[in-house]
């Protein structure tokens, strides 16, 4: 039997491999700088090797979801709860300077995240 793909898994799969490619994209572009190249220079940008290990994650993630392999989707449910408590770490207790905003922006990315791949049609698609 084969499985259908709907538009809605489609869609966060390609988000999955995009969203963390321009990030790594551009850790990769910071590190470019003239001045003090090292290797390490680009250390300071990632701000922890947790989001980076986090951003190779969301891309396996995205293969995973796209094929509909049932790790993929147990796996986008870790990383949206994992990305729903650091934010709201970051957001209470460590009072980063960004902008409420764009805290407020990826709580709420993580959130749908976490719904999506917790409907019954969608945990349908995986098995």
């Amino acid at each position: 039997m084969d499985k259908k793909r709907s538009p809605g898994v489609t869609l966060c799969g390609v988000l999955f491999i995009i969203w963390p490619l321009f990030y790594l994209v551009r850790v990769f572009l910071s590190s470019l700088r003239l001045t003090q190249f090292t290797f390490f220079s680009f250390l300071p940008d990632i701000q922890n090797p947790v989001f980076f290990i986090q951003k190779i994650l969301f891309i396996a993630c995205g293969i995973g979801i796209l094929r509909l392999k049932k790790w993929a989707r147990i796996l986008a449910l870790c990383i949206s709860l994992f990305g729903i408590v650091v934010w709201l770490l970051i957001t209470i207790i460590f009072r980063s300077p960004l902008p409420l905003a764009n805290k407020i922006v990826h709580i709420v990315i993580y959130v749908f995240l976490g719904w999506f791949f917790s409907l019954p049609k969608v945990k349908e698609q995986f098995n």
